[in-house]
């Protein structure tokens, strides 16, 4: 099964562009030595001839392991642009986020968690998006890394340039995140939220991610990422769901 699973992301790396990926963070308490850790990716692909074409991304992770909590920041940014034959560059891709989240240890297999994140679309006309949350994750399985969350949380969105209000409102977190080791030198992780309105449970957000890991090194390592998004009520003519296959390299501190 694991080989499997490799060809299968091979495969997809060689169809791929190299773009920045979204880091799926599963860390346990006591799991490594109080400190700071963290890892930086940048990614940039370059299309010259039949399309012209640049992107660029910066994905930035920190982790602080305390002896009964951790606290995690990521923050992403990523800026494409294309050329036509008739016109200069044009944007295509301009999006940004930042997340902070504090998870602390009530029982051997419940967490306590809560998070914050603010972000930003452009072409999904999103100036921005707050939200807020507190829940629990559980981990049923001792031997394995496998977490259940569960969290109300507060969203408020800013659209550009259509005529929407500015919205509002209560979700639910639910999230499945897990991760196994393959072989001694990579890793595959996988996370799925869904975030139905809690008081319109068909209006929803459904987010999944895919990332395999090889270490090259003891701080380089190289990551192949899938994720597929999509939203039940887009707004404007945003589309339902967004497909993304990313390859990057990552160094880690």
């Amino acid at each position: 099964m694991g080989k499997l699973i490799q060809i299968l992301l091979i495969f997809f790396l060689f169809t791929s562009s190299v773009y920045g990926i979204k880091s799926i963070n599963i860390v346990e308490i006591g799991e490594r030595e109080n400190s700071f850790y963290g890892s930086f990716d940048l990614a940039l692909n370059s299309e010259k001839g039949n399309s012209e074409r640049e992107r660029y991304s910066i994905s930035i992770s920190l982790q602080k392991f305390n002896s009964k909590d951790i606290w995690l920041f990521n923050t992403n940014y990523i800026f494409e642009q294309s050329k036509s034959e008739n016109s200069g560059y044009q944007k295509t891709t301009n999006s940004s986020y930042l997340h902070i989240r504090n998870i602390r240890e009530l029982s051997t297999n419940i967490n306590w968690e809560y998070f914050g994140q603010v972000e930003s679309n452009e072409f999904q006309y999103l100036a921005f998006r707050g939200l807020l949350g507190i829940g629990f994750r559980f981990k049923p399985f001792e031997q394995y890394k496998i977490y259940f969350g569960i969290s109300p949380m507060f969203v408020r969105e800013n659209y550009l340039n259509i005529d929407v209000e500015t919205e509002s409102s209560f979700k639910g977190n639910f999230y499945l995140n897990l991760k196994f080791n393959l072989t001694e030198k990579s890793d595959i992780s996988y996370v799925a939220y869904f975030q139905p309105k809690l008081a319109e449970f068909d209006n929803f957000d459904l987010i999944q991610s895919l990332e395999f890991e090889n270490k090259i090194t003891k701080h380089f390592s190289f990551l192949v990422g899938l994720s597929y998004d999509s939203d039940s009520e887009p707004i404007g003519s945003v589309h339902k769901y967004n497909f993304e296959q990313t390859t990057s390299f990552k160094y880690k501190f």
